[in-house]
């Protein structure tokens, strides 16, 4: 999880993460940093990356084979930026980790980026039937679209129940991906 937040009374910008540092059962470690104005995320996710995979492997006494990334807040037009700082800021975070901690075995990275601003509208001729005179209703919480009108590996999610209103999905896309390298 990243968040970025800019304060209303500074200049500075607040980044926090967080991980799920135990295999077993959900135990998470947290941090929070604060940024110059204009200064590139990754500077403070590739440190708060490295502070995580320490206290995984503090815990387990092992490293994770693979970290999941969801990153939130990003539009279309952002991706190639996300690539160049934030995807190159956590290779660098596992590859000084790895150096570090004489590991052979690389971590796989996935880094997907989520958009909760969405205009795209899902709906379903089956399942919990809110309009019954029109036969159309809006699609069951937990659906996934992922073909037709979706590209590459990308996805969308129906994360809510709707009892009003039209269900608004979240749109999910891989920026990056070592699965299968």
């Amino acid at each position: 999880f990243l968040m970025i937040q800019r304060s209303p009374i500074s200049t500075q910008s607040r980044s926090s993460a967080a991980s799920d540092v135990y295999k077993r059962q959900s135990r998470y470690w947290s941090t929070l940093r604060y940024q110059e104005p204009y200064q590139e995320v990754g500077n403070t996710m590739q440190t708060a990356m490295q502070e995580a995979l320490q206290e995984f492997l503090s815990i387990n006494v092992t490293v994770p084979r693979r970290v999941i990334v969801y990153r939130d807040g990003v539009s279309g037009s952002q991706v190639k930026g996300i690539k160049e700082s934030e995807v190159s800021a956590f290779q660098r975070a596992f590859e000084q980790f790895q150096a570090e901690n004489k590991l052979q075995e690389k971590i796989q990275l996935i880094f997907i980026c989520v958009n909760k601003r969405v205009t795209a509208k899902f709906f379903s001729c089956t399942g919990d039937n809110l309009n019954k005179e029109q036969g159309i209703s809006n699609p069951l919480q937990g659906t996934v679209i992922c073909e037709t009108v979706t590209q590459d590996s990308d996805f969308f999610l129906i994360s809510q129940k709707i009892t009003q209103g039209s269900a608004t999905p979240s749109h999910y896309f891989v920026v990056h991906s070592d699965l299968n390298q």
